[in-house]
């Protein structure tokens, strides 16, 4: 790993459930080091965002979760989620792609989704003790099942097969990037950064809430996490699971 911390203790599995389940079960050895990555080529149960699953072909996508423990104040909390949606974005980006934020987890290409993000806090107090970022990235799958919605994966998009372990090692030097800088408080860089890549970001979009299906242009994220919207001339707030993306 050409980093600083992160992947230098680097836990590798023919398989696994889901590499965020078992790296809370490491995390009951208090030794263990900041940055500890682990990664496997088949994840049989991995996790999405909202309880959703991510469905990986054996050998073909990238699964793998990060350990860190930031130990800041729970109010800063969603910039982490930023600064790791950034260097996760840069990461594939690196490879040639315009590639794109969607809130409040996804990494698009175009309009399909590329890569997820799954980030799982544990809070004491008012310090955000440990986190565990869970990354899946469509790598060489050729197709993909009817019941996904928009998937898409390198291999489709740049017509190449891709070194899977060359992509963690690029991926975790972005995201440690950006993890640093969130751990030195550059959270106005991050900030900035993170809307110059947001996927629709000053457009207008199709949302749903209920029932009810409107149009809204996306006006930025803020701080809390939330997804800022000009409705009917009106600023509008949701929450993640509030608001629902509408292709």
């Amino acid at each position: 790993m050409n980093t600083l911390f992160v992947g230098h203790n680097l836990l590798n599995f023919s398989s696994l459930s889901s590499t965020n389940d078992y790296s809370w079960e490491l995390l009951s050895d208090k030794s263990l080091p900041d940055g500890t990555v682990v990664w496997t080529p088949f994840q049989t149960q991995g996790k999405g965002q909202r309880g959703k699953s991510w469905l990986a072909e054996e050998g073909k996508s990238l699964s793998f979760s990060i350990i860190f423990k930031p130990k800041v104040s729970v109010f800063q909390q969603y910039y982490l989620n930023k600064a790791i949606s950034l260097g996760v974005c840069e990461g594939i980006t690196f490879l040639g792609l315009n590639s794109k934020i969607k809130w409040p987890n996804d990494i698009y290409v175009g309009d399909k989704k590329v890569a997820g993000i799954l980030i799982e806090n544990s809070l004491r107090g008012s310090l955000l003790q440990e986190s565990v970022v869970g990354v899946g990235v469509n790598v060489n799958q050729d197709d993909f099942t009817k019941d996904l919605p928009n998937p898409v994966s390198l291999k489709q998009v740049l017509q190449k097969t891709f070194d899977i372990e060359f992509l963690l090692k690029e991926i975790c030097f972005y995201i440690e990037k950006r993890y640093m800088q969130f751990k030195a408080g550059h959270f106005e860089k991050i900030d900035t950064d993170y809307h110059s890549v947001l996927y629709r970001y000053e457009e207008i979009q199709t949302f749903q809430v209920g029932n009810e299906r409107f149009e809204a242009q996306i006006l930025g994220v803020d701080k809390t996490g939330k997804i800022k919207l000009l409705h009917d001339g009106d600023l509008v707030v949701y929450a993640i699971g509030e608001v629902d993306f509408i292709s």
